[in-house]
């Protein structure tokens, strides 16, 4: 499955390269704990109707305490391995405030 433009668009505020979101997303796609789903849905829903809250999106469902989270689930999962995590956690570090905000 292709990520949706609503993933690309975070991947590359991350600066992440293509490969790695591309395995990112593959292993949304996935998963099966509760918290990957919740976001694997949450952005194929956005992505599929006329849009929905925006800020919503990138300051709660998608906040880096959120997307740290997912990661590491998807670490313990066994869905994305611990090199390639390590990878995704810096750039989404790198794009944090000292409030834990994005940027």
């Amino acid at each position: 499955m292709t990520p949706p433009r609503v993933f690309w668009a975070f991947a590359n505020y991350w600066r992440l390269p293509q490969p790695v979101t591309r395995l990112f997303w593959h292993a949304l796609s996935h998963a099966q704990w509760s918290r990957a789903i919740a976001l694997r849905q949450t952005i194929l829903l956005y992505s599929s109707g006329p849009g929905g809250d925006r800020k919503a999106l990138i300051h709660a469902t998608c906040c880096p305490r959120e997307i740290m989270a997912v990661v590491e689930d998807l670490v313990q999962e066994h869905c994305l391995p611990l090199a390639k995590a390590n990878q995704l956690e810096e750039a989404i570090l790198a794009c944090v405030k000292a409030d834990g905000t994005w940027r």
